[in-house]
Parts: C-alpha cells; structure tokens; sequence
C-alpha cells in the first residue's frame, strides 16, 4: 500500500471516530487503529494517560506502547463492515504451528545476539498470540449478542431455530478446535533458562484467555440450547395453534345468524324477564326491607365475635407455641445423651447404664417413655464418629431373644431392657 493510499484509509477512519463518538484526538486514535498501536515517545504521555482513563486505548505487553481498546475497536470494525459474523475462518492449529516456530526463531535469535531478529519475533509472536485471543473474544461476543437478542436479525421461529442450531454447531466446533491446544506444549514454551520476561507476559496472557474463553464457549452452548429447547416449543404451538385455527375455518360446527336486520328476535332468546334495575333501595318493597334487615344484623354480629376475638399475632398461635415446646424437649433429650456420653469417655473402665440415667433424670422421664429412650440413645451412638465408638463399646444386658412359631431364631432381634456403655 502506498503512502498516500495509507493516510486516506487512516483519515477515512479518523473521520469516522469524529462522526461517531470521539471529535478529539481522532488522527491519534485512527493511526492507533490502522498501524495495531501507539508508542509513547515522551511528549504525548499525559494524553496517552488520559485516553487510557477514558477507555479508548489499553497498555501492550510492550513497554512504551499502547492499543485501542477492544471496545473501540469491536465498533470500529463493526463501523467498517469487518468482522461482521461471529464466524472466524481461523485454524487454530495452523496458527499454533507458527508460534511454535516464530518462538523457537526467537529462541536462537536471543542466543545469537540478533537484536533486530529478537525484535521482529517477539512482535510476531505478540501478534499472533493476541490476533488468536481477540478473534476468539470476538466469536464469544457475538454468540453472547445473538443469544441475548434470542437471534433477532431474523423474525420467523424457523429461521430463530435454523440459527441457532447453525451457531451451536459452530460453537461445538470452534470447542473442538481449541480442545486440540495441548497446555503444555504451550508451557513448554517457557520451558528453558533465563526465559525474558516479556515472553512469559505473552504467553501467560494467552493461556489465561484460552482458559476464559473456554468457560464462555460452554456457557454459551449451553444458553443456546436452552434457547433451543425454548424456540422449538414455541414453534410447535404456533404450529398447532395454526392446525387448529386452519380446521375451524375448514370445519364450522355452528356459526351465529345476523339478526340485526330482523324485526323480531326469536322466542329462544326472550325465555328470561328483563331485570329490574334501579339506582336506590326501593324502601317500599317489603322483600327487599327484610333482606337489608339480615344484612345488617349479620354484620353486626360478625364485628362483634371480632373485637371478642383474642389477636393471634400478637399472643402467638397455640400450634407455634406447642411445636416450640416439641422442638425444645428434642434438644433437651439430644443434649443428655451427648452428656452421658461425656461422661463414659471421661471415666474409662466404668460402665453407665442408660436405664439408670433415664431413672435419675425426672425431666427426662417425663418427656419420653423408657423404650424411646433407648431408641434414641441407640440412634445417637452410632451417629458418633468412627473413632468414638471404636473406644465406647456398648452392650444390652439382660437382653432376650424374640422366637417365632416353630422354634426359628432371629439372629439380632432383641428385646433391649436396658444399654450398657464403657469406654475400653
């Protein structure tokens, strides 16, 4: 491209940002755009940190330069009639391949001493690594807008649902794609001595954004095929909705004759007297004298039950209260056996017997009967921890076994009298 087929382009852009959102600082911004950045050079640093403030331009992965935002950039494209699909032509693994190569050049170049070879590299490598990136982000925007707006650049569901079947086999593919980037081949990068730190920046800001854009593609594919799910139930009411309205209009069982011609309506619709309206009670008619009576009577009668009434709200409802107290003898009954089971493992060799606890504690004997107690006791001790029944053995004296007709034993049915506990 010629030098002055490169400032037409660069001033078609700036006019372009000055129609459209930025009338400053637009050559500045055009030439940002059209060269991939902006090196600061010591006399324009105050409005290169003001134009970063702002949003329009972010700091590269070089020192001393700057790039458009991708923002701005993203409606500069879009102003352009470039990128305007979601769909990029891009291989990936192609890509990769020259990566590869343009770092392992960088590599022996850095080794050598071959300062502008180092330069020129690394610049290719920064290029690539981003250019992969930015188109990616580029895709996930567009599937995030497509989805959002439920693909509103078409109207009829047909071609909601054809597109985004088309986009999710996209996405599918584009996931497939990025599965074929082994990490690390790409960590194997970084794999060598005294690696520069601007390549590890690079490299670190690619693998940091193929990760994000991973997790944004399968949120997208999932979004769309709820949308999916969505599109074509919609779809297959309208249809219906159509088949019936089309067998209606095929098939009228009964239609309603015009009678606004006719003189007289028929007799069918006259079998009921006209009500009577008027705008009062009609304090003449005894009828209507009694019913206002009952009326009256009985609203009086139910304001009266309801100043009578005790508020509820205020003294509590006789269930809430009853199932409090429930809950509060629960926690009481819960919080003696984790006290008798303290008890066993603080005096090791002493067995306590669950019976005589229950005997000895009258709050206790009041809230549940012999046999619950032992139930839940049961219950508690093996919901103890592994180690805490390995050292607390339990045993059921006096304990006897229940026999069925015929003599037939069954093994572990007993009858519990009472629950020995001793800590070995």
């Amino acid at each position: 491209m010629s030098q002055l087929q490169s400032a037409s382009e660069v001033e078609k852009i700036a006019q372009i940002i000055r129609t459209s959102f930025a009338k400053t600082n637009s050559s500045m911004l055009a030439q940002a755009y059209f060269d991939g950045g902006i090196i600061d050079n010591g006399e324009n640093t105050a409005l290169l940190e003001m134009l970063t403030k702002n949003g329009l331009i972010r700091p590269s992965e070089e020192d001393g330069t700057y790039m458009l935002a991708i923002n701005l950039k993203r409606i500069l494209d879009k102003l352009l009639l470039r990128h305007a699909s979601y769909r990029k032509r891009t291989d990936i693994a192609k890509v990769m391949q020259h990566i590869d190569g343009d770092i392992k050049s960088y590599k022996r170049a850095l080794l050598t001493g071959q300062h502008n070879e180092v330069a020129f590299y690394l610049s290719q490598v920064d290029e690539e690594l981003y250019g992969i990136v930015y188109e990616l982000e580029d895709s996930v925007s567009g599937l995030f807008a497509a989805i959002t707006s439920k693909f509103g650049f078409v109207d009829s569901l047909e071609s909601k649902i054809h597109e985004n079947e088309k986009a999710i086999a996209y996405t599918e593919g584009l996931l497939n794609a990025l599965a074929d980037i082994n990490l690390s081949d790409v960590y194997d990068w970084l794999n060598w001595d005294d690696v520069p730190a601007e390549l590890s920046r690079k490299v670190t800001f690619f693998i940091d954004g193929y990760r994000r854009i991973n997790r944004q593609l399968e949120g997208a594919v999932h979004r769309m095929r709820q949308l999916l799910m969505t599109l074509r139930k919609q779809n297959e009411q309208v249809a219906r909705l159509k088949a019936m309205s089309k067998f209606l209009k095929d098939n009228p069982i009964w239609e309603l004759d015009d009678y606004a011609e006719r003189e007289q309506v028929p007799a069918i619709f006259n079998r009921v007297a006209p009500l009577q309206l008027s705008a009062s009670v009609d304090i003449s008619n005894q009828v209507q004298q009694e019913e206002l009576t009952d009326i009256y009577n009985s609203l009086r009668k139910e304001s009266k039950s309801d100043a009578d009434t005790v508020d509820l709200r205020s003294s509590g409802r006789i269930d809430d209260l009853q199932q409090k107290a429930r809950q509060l003898e629960a926690d009481y009954v819960l919080s003696q056996c984790e006290a008798l089971f303290t008890q066993v493992l603080s005096n090791k060799g002493d067995p306590f017997s669950a019976l005589h606890y229950w005997q000895q504690d009258n709050q206790l004997t009041d809230i549940l009967p012999k046999h619950l107690w032992l139930s839940i006791l049961y219950n508690e001790y093996y919901k103890c921890a592994p180690a805490v029944r390995k050292v607390m053995a339990i045993d059921f004296p006096n304990a006897s076994t229940t026999e069925l007709p015929g003599s037939i034993l069954i093994s572990g049915n007993l009858r519990v009298r009472d629950i020995q506990l001793l800590r070995d």
